[in-house]
């Protein structure tokens, strides 16, 4: 259990059993000879008093030791007691949402009944906690990234001081060979490719990273791509740099063992991106983007090669870049993920930001709208490995304009080969929504030669009965249809008999 936890625990116990012998604050910092102000500390979780005074607090309380310093509450706590002894709430981080537990803890005295009831709820939902940890953990992760516009000011800085000690250059994204370099001369890694043939069950992990006193191995999947390598070198240096200790050993998630573990990973991969993608050349990237009146295709994939970096990477950067340097607040990011013999399409990653829950897919969705560019470049992608053409990457632009409201988005996408792993295409969408801050930035976003098309969120759901590109019927549609006949027969017959 987390230490805070132990605090706020002891601290309840002091003040339910003050409060059981009529002790005032005052009377109880008469009687033990410490002041008010310190057994305040103590009641919000905030202090945890030495041993001598724990004994002098049992013996004025009359509770024997042991007791006072155990981890059960009351039967009148239970349900708190509950909370603080899970797992879900030991394993995350609370404060990193903002979330103060001490305050919430305090209300349970001015409103138990309530406040006992919403706890009660949030131990419902931790008993189903350790059958899906992961899931919970990447949820969490995501909305972590969201409340922060995914854009972390500490890592930005730190990365700044690190590409400034170690001489990166400022004017043009950073190599490969800088990186590896530094792991090498600074903190003594050893670089090296994995030996897939003698370890064919790896062929689809991309790194194994193998601590050692004398010398770090970090061993790279042969088959990377140079941006896939850039990225993982660079995120080796992030975990030295923040000096991260409890980090994963291997790209293939097999278990994830704590909340904690998720965030450091993520931490180091941010800073990662930070050095790959120099946050001040692709703000000046996007503004010459941006200033065209029309869509300069050429000018985008030429911008975004330089980079050398995957698409997630550069539309996540601009994600974290667009609220708090183009004041673009309502954004989102999707990465979906798709077998080319199979039509079943996976959400693997996404994060909104601001104004933008309208463009809200669920984890699974086979039957997601197949008018988004994002499908339609899926399928393109999946025509030409079919042809036997070598796969490459395929870029697209649109306007997607919701059939059922005003909520329209301009989406950029680029799908491509999730190499090295096989038989898996992928396509990330960079989605901005069409309100007056954006049409105000982006010039270009009124050209002609971007289509407007209208999408929904799933068939299931859609009212345009008659949509060419529809997958499966609208059943939620229908079977509301029908509801709505049922009772409108039901009426007539209550009104015929009365």
């Amino acid at each position: 259990m987390r230490e805070e936890n132990i605090r706020i625990i002891f601290g309840l116990k002091i003040r339910q059993l003050r409060q059981a012998e009529r002790f005032s604050l005052a009377a109880l910092a008469k009687e033990t000879g410490m002041s008010a102000s310190y057994l305040n500390e103590i009641e919000k979780g905030k202090k945890y008093p030495k041993t001598e005074k724990i004994v002098l607090l049992s013996k004025v309380l009359k509770v024997p030791y042991d007791e006072l310093v155990s981890l059960k509450l009351s039967s009148y706590l239970a349900p708190l007691n509950d909370l603080l002894t899970s797992k879900l709430i030991t394993d995350l981080p609370l404060n990193i949402f903002g979330f103060d537990l001490g305050k919430m803890i305090e209300s349970v005295y001015d409103s138990p009944a309530k406040v006992g009831a919403f706890i009660s709820t949030i131990v419902e939902i931790a008993r189903e906690y350790d059958n899906h940890k992961g899931d919970f953990y990447f949820k969490a992760l995501r909305s972590y990234q969201e409340i922060n516009e995914n854009y972390f000011e500490e890592l930005e800085k730190g990365v700044d001081t690190f590409i400034k000690q170690y001489g990166f250059p400022t004017d043009s994204p950073v190599e490969y060979e800088m990186i590896v370099n530094i792991l090498r001369d600074k903190f003594s890694y050893q670089v090296e490719n994995i030996a897939l043939e003698e370890f064919p069950e790896l062929a689809s992990s991309r790194y194994v990273f193998i601590p050692n006193t004398k010398k770090n191995q970090l061993l790279l999947n042969p088959n990377l791509s140079p941006t896939q390598k850039l990225f993982i070198v660079g995120r080796e240096l992030a975990f030295n740099m923040l000096e991260i200790k409890d980090r994963p050993h291997y790209s293939m998630l097999l278990e994830v063992d704590s909340f904690d573990h998720m965030l450091n990973s993520f931490r180091a991969s941010y800073c990662a991106m930070a050095f790959a993608i120099n946050r001040k050349i692709l703000i000046n990237d996007l503004e010459i983007l941006f200033s065209k009146q029309t869509w300069d295709a050429d000018l985008f994939i030429e911008t975004f090669k330089r980079y050398k970096v995957s698409p997630e990477l550069l539309f996540s950067r601009i994600l974290g870049l667009l609220p708090r340097f183009f004041g673009i607040k309502d954004t989102f990011f999707i990465r979906l993920q798709n077998h080319p013999k199979q039509d079943k399409i996976l959400l693997t990653k996404q994060i909104q930001l601001g104004n933008t829950k309208d463009s809200h897919i669920k984890n699974v969705y086979e039957h997601h709208c197949r008018r988004w560019v994002s499908i339609k470049l899926l399928d393109k992608l999946k025509q030409q490995q079919a042809k036997g053409k070598e796969p490459t990457m395929v870029a697209d632009i649109q306007r997607s304009q919701y059939m059922d409201s005003d909520g329209e988005f301009l989406c950029i996408a680029i799908a491509r080969p999730m190499a090295p792993t096989p038989d898996l295409n992928a396509v990330t969408v960079l989605g901005v929504r069409l309100n007056s801050t954006a049409r105000k930035k982006i010039r270009f976003w009124n050209d002609a030669q971007i289509p407007r098309v209208e999408v929904n969120n799933v068939c299931e759901r859609c009212t345009w009965t008659e949509c060419p590109d529809r997958s499966v019927p609208p059943t939620q549609i229908l079977a509301k249809e029908k509801s709505d006949k049922i009772k409108e027969a039901l009426g007539k017959l209550k009104r015929s008999r009365s």
